[in-house]
Formats: structure tokens, C-alpha cells, sequence
């Protein structure tokens, strides 16, 4: 699975939009869109806190 799409599963899985995952990756919306639909490159930084951010939020 790329990322994108592992992000947009876990924005639905919580319930939360694009703006508030931002918020929590603290990233520009905009760049979280351009990642969720693979169009930019995820650090390694910003993979890292996707990873903290979907096991804080387990369901």
C-alpha cells in the first residue's frame, strides 16, 4: 500500500479531515492533500510521526 492511501484510510478510520491530520503532522494542509494523493514525497520525519499519529489513534 503507498502512503497516500494509507493516509486517507486513517483520516477515515478516525474521523478526522485533512485539516486536522495536518494539524497533527503539523503540516500545510496542502501539503497532506499532494501525500494523500501521491503527488509529493513523504520524509522521513513526516513518516515517522504518521506512524506515532496512527498508533495513538487505534481504534
Amino acid at each position: 500500500m503507498q502512503l497516500g492511501k494509507a493516509l486517507t484510510n486513517l483520516s477515515i478510520r478516525q474521523g478526522i479531515n485533512g485539516e486536522q491530520m495536518a494539524k497533527e503532522l503539523h503540516l500545510d494542509p496542502t501539503t497532506v492533500s499532494k501525500m494523500k494523493n501521491d503527488k509529493r514525497n513523504v520524509t522521513t520525519d513526516t513518516a515517522y510521526r504518521y506512524t506515532t499519529m496512527a498508533n495513538t489513534h487505534k481504534m
